[in-house]
């Protein structure tokens, strides 16, 4: 899991969701595009323009920035 945008980005078998501290527990799909495959990895651009996602079998995502 990452910090991104004020939201808490966490990667699973499933895709990637995020939450806010405005909406605690209200979890949504990250990434219009992204697939519904294994998230193994997440990153932060050190200005946090951008999160990279790693995902199984997939490719490399790049969101934002």
């Amino acid at each position: 899991s990452v910090l991104w945008h004020h939201q808490l980005v966490v990667s699973t078998d499933i895709g990637v969701f995020a939450t806010s501290a405005s909406a605690p527990g209200a979890w949504q799909r990250l990434g219009s595009n992204l697939p519904a495959a294994p998230a193994v990895d997440l990153a932060v651009s050190p200005d946090q323009g951008y999160l990279l996602v790693a995902t199984h079998g997939r490719g490399l995502w790049k969101l934002g920035g």
